[in-house]
């Protein structure tokens, strides 16, 4: 799933709080660590341009009709264009 940077954020720091640290380098602490969770749970942030996007899901499309001019794309790399797709799609209906 993909969350804007602003959410990304506030989430990281919404769970950092709940570990109730007294002092800022605990804080920051927290904070690290709840953004590794959330990626570790499938929750990032856009690492893709819409651009990038869209030429990626063009060149595995035609791929997919049988253009000998393209290799299969990395199905890891597909899963990650469809993502940035969906979120990139929500933003604008």
């Amino acid at each position: 799933m993909i969350i804007s940077e602003t959410e990304f954020e506030q989430t990281a720091l919404e769970i950092a709080k709940l570990k109730k640290c007294e002092t800022k380098s605990c804080l920051g602490r927290q904070i690290t660590q709840a953004k590794k969770d959330l990626r570790r749970l499938g929750i990032n942030t856009p690492s893709m341009t819409i651009g990038d996007t869209i030429k990626f899901l063009e060149i595995y499309n035609k791929w997919r009709r049988g253009d000998d001019n393209y290799e299969q794309p990395n199905p890891t790399k597909l899963g990650i264009a469809i993502e940035h797709a969906i979120y990139y799609l929500n933003k604008v209906v």
